[in-house]
C-alpha cells in the first residue's frame, strides 16, 4: 500500500516538475521574441518626446470647441435617454413549464392507453 502511495506521490511531483518547465521555456521563448524583434534605439524616451510638438494656440481652441461641442452631444443624449418608456413585464404564468409538460406527457399517455 505504502509503495503505491510513493510511486503516486513521484508520478505526481514529475508531472508537476514537467508543467513548471514548460512553462519556463515558454517564457524564455517570449522572452527571446521580444527582444529580438524589438527595436532597439539609443534612448527610446528621447524620440519619443522629440516627435510631439508642442500645439499652437489655434489647435488648442479647435481642441476645446471639439470637446465642447462632444459634452454638449453626450449630455443631449443622456437626456433623451431618460425619456424612455420602460415596458412592464409581463405577468407570470399560471401554469410553470414543469406543469405544462407533465401535463402533456399525462394527456398524450391517456391517448396511448384507449
Amino acid at each position: 500500500m505504502l509503495s503505491n502511495t510513493i510511486t503516486a506521490l513521484v508520478i505526481t511531483c514529475i508531472g508537476m516538475a514537467l508543467v513548471f518547465l514548460a512553462i519556463l521555456v515558454l517564457w524564455a521563448g517570449m522572452a527571446l521574441l521580444v527582444h529580438f524583434s524589438a527595436d532597439h534605439s539609443e534612448d527610446p524616451e528621447a524620440n519619443f518626446f522629440e516627435k510631439k510638438s508642442s500645439p499652437s494656440n489655434d489647435t488648442l481652441a479647435a481642441q476645446k470647441q471639439k470637446a465642447a461641442a462632444a459634452a454638449v452631444v453626450i449630455a443631449l443624449e443622456q437626456q433623451a435617454n431618460l425619456n424612455i418608456h420602460i415596458l412592464p413585464l409581463p405577468p407570470t404564468a399560471i401554469v410553470s413549464a414543469w406543469q405544462a409538460v407533465m401535463r402533456s406527457s399525462n394527456f398524450s399517455s391517456r391517448r396511448q392507453n384507449k
